[in-house]
């Protein structure tokens, strides 16, 4: 750059200081907010796969419209890749709470797979007692039951032992990161949030999952770890 151009850059500059000094900021933002993203991106990784590895989240959901018996957990237990198989239930429900009815999605408390935290209150102890989402419920709720409706299809209605649960415990699930529940066909077509429920609670001769939590050696979200999904595949 010469004299003369440099002379007149500066000459720009003073001449519209403020737009300057604008458009300086904004670029200034910008590259601070990319390299912040940057940096943030392994720690934000590791600790996902921290909370998973704590919480035994599933690497697989096997769903089937027929459901799935104690053989067919057995046996995927005895594949090489997969250290943990568990059945597990659940069902989207209309249930009354504090007068209001709406849906709800009940799951089976699962022991070595994707496994709930509790954050207040205690586990259920018998099968008429319930955990609470605790994105939904307050501690205060802890000893209030919750109904499932009469509402519900009568097959819906033969899926439970008890119509009545009790809430003894609030917990946090690895199925939920975010405050959003899902989508139903029931009511208003939104899940206001979970229940956990004893697995003799539910009725029924079939499991409708298995959850497979796997050994891979590689990081969760790497390339490495996609290779690896895709074979136990």
């Amino acid at each position: 750059m010469n004299r003369f151009t440099a002379k007149m850059l500066f000459r720009s500059i003073r001449s519209s200081l403020g737009r300057y000094l604008a458009i300086l900021s904004i670029v200034a933002l910008g590259v601070g907010f990319f390299a912040g993203l940057k940096s943030a991106q392994p720690s934000m990784l590791s600790a996902v796969e921290s909370y998973y590895i704590e919480t035994n989240m599933y690497d697989f959901q096997l769903l089937s419209t027929l459901g799935f018996t104690v053989e067919d957990a057995e046996a995927f237990q005895e594949l090489d890749s997969v250290s943990r198989a568990e059945g597990a239930y659940f069902a989207d429900v209309a249930a009354d709470f504090g007068g209001d009815t709406e849906a709800w999605h009940f799951l089976s408390i699962t022991k070595d797979v994707c496994t709930p935290q509790l954050t207040a209150g205690r586990m259920p102890e018998r099968p008429d007692e319930c955990l609470g989402d605790s994105s939904v419920f307050r501690a205060s709720d802890i000893g209030r039951t919750i109904s499932i409706s009469s509402e519900n299809e009568e097959k819906t209605l033969d899926m439970f032992a008890f119509r009545t649960y009790t809430i003894t415990g609030l917990a946090r699930s690895p199925r939920y990161l975010s405050r959003d529940r899902g989508s139903t066909t029931l009511l208003s077509g939104s899940l206001k949030g979970f229940i956990f429920i004893q697995p003799e609670s539910f009725v029924s001769e079939a499991y409708h999952e298995i959850l497979l939590r796997c050994d891979f050696p590689a990081a969760l979200y790497s390339d490495e770890y996609s290779a690896a999904v895709s074979a136990a595949e």
